[in-house]
This record gives C-alpha cells, structure tokens and sequence, in this order.
C-alpha cells in the first residue's frame, strides 16, 4: 500500500510538471522516464530512507545515470552520464524519485536561464519576466509547487553560482550546502571532459 502511494505521488508531480506549468515556464528540459521503476526498486528493497519516494528534480548540469548532462551545451546531447553524481547519488540513496531534469543557463555562469538547446526557462508567477539563473528552471518548478525538492547545484565555493537567489526569484527558497558536507566533484563529473573537448 506504501509504495502504491507513492506511484499516486509520482504522477500527480509527473502531471503537473510535464503539463501546464513547463507549458508556462519552460522549466523542464527532460522527463526521467526511469521514476517509476525507482518506485518498484524501493519496494523489492524494503528500505525506508528520510526521502522515501520524494519526488526531485535535478538540474542539467547534474550527471543522471543514463541521462544526459548538457550544461545547455549541444556538443552534450547524446552522451549520456555513466554514473550519478555525489549529490543524486545521495539523494537515491535515501529513497528519492527523480522525475524531471530542468532547465538551466547554458554553462551555468549566467543571471538568465537560457539557452540554444531548450530556449529560456520564464518565472512562474509572471512569464514575462526572468526566472533568473542559472539554476533557474529549479526555481521555476518551485515557483510551480511541481517540485517537492531539487538538486541544482554543487558545494558553495567563490564562483559566480549562486542558487539562493534565483529560487528566490519566483518567490521561492533554497539552501546551499557546504564543500564539506556535499563533495567537489558532485555535480561536476562531467565537467574536466567538457573544457577539454572545446
């Protein structure tokens, strides 16, 4: 009955986000049509876990198994990630669903969420205007309520990424966690080979 629940869950964000609010906002750059069989994974392992079948959604730049990773780069399309990265692992580890990859600023060093592969990404409670970025399809899909969590980005370090502000910018709120708690190489598994192959 839990885990049946939790399929009810996973739809209704799978509904919402793939329907009128990415019509609205454009925040969705690919569906995880893998959600449901993490759904029948957390039943076969009987395992509970804090986000036990929490819907998430994950920033592009944030390698997904069997997914591709594009930064918004078209050079990356079609070259699926091996691996997840730090922080989706930990997330699947304790019992999340990841449902939706969203949109993004093209290499992520950007205060506007856009670029050539999916188009801008609009803010949720007035379309015409930014959602900001880079992580600004994340802060659309909160903007929305179609996203009960999200990973958007890596460790706070000095760097021009900054994701607290544009959460915020459609009136939402979002936390950055420490280099120490959350490792370096998180969401950049992939990012050595893509400066190198420019």
């Amino acid at each position: 009955r839990r885990v049946h629940g939790v399929i009810d869950v996973l739809h209704a964000y799978q509904h919402k986000a793939l329907g009128e609010a990415d019509k609205k906002t454009n925040s969705v750059s690919e569906p995880v049509d893998t959600a449901e069989q993490m759904v029948a994974e957390l039943r076969e392992d009987r395992k509970g876990g804090p986000l036990y079948g929490i819907p998430v959604s994950i920033k592009d730049m944030c390698c997904v198994e069997g997914y591709d990773s594009t930064y918004g780069l078209s050079r990356l399309i079609n070259k699926p990630a091996a691996q997840y990265c730090a922080v989706v692992g930990a997330l699947r580890a304790q019992g999340a669903i990841l449902f939706a990859l969203t949109n993004m600023a093209q290499i992520g060093f950007a205060v506007d969420s856009s670029n050539s592969i999916f188009g801008e990404t609009r803010n949720a409670h007035d379309p015409s205007r930014t959602c900001g970025g880079s992580s600004g399809g994340e802060g659309s899909s909160r903007g929305c309520r179609w996203a009960a969590a999200c990973a958007s980005r890596r460790p706070s370090t000095a760097s021009a990424h900054c994701a607290p502000p544009r959460a915020g910018s459609p009136g939402r709120a979002s936390a950055t966690p420490p280099k120490a708690r959350v490792p370096w190489y998180g969401p950049w598994v992939r990012l050595p080979a893509m400066w190198t192959s420019w």
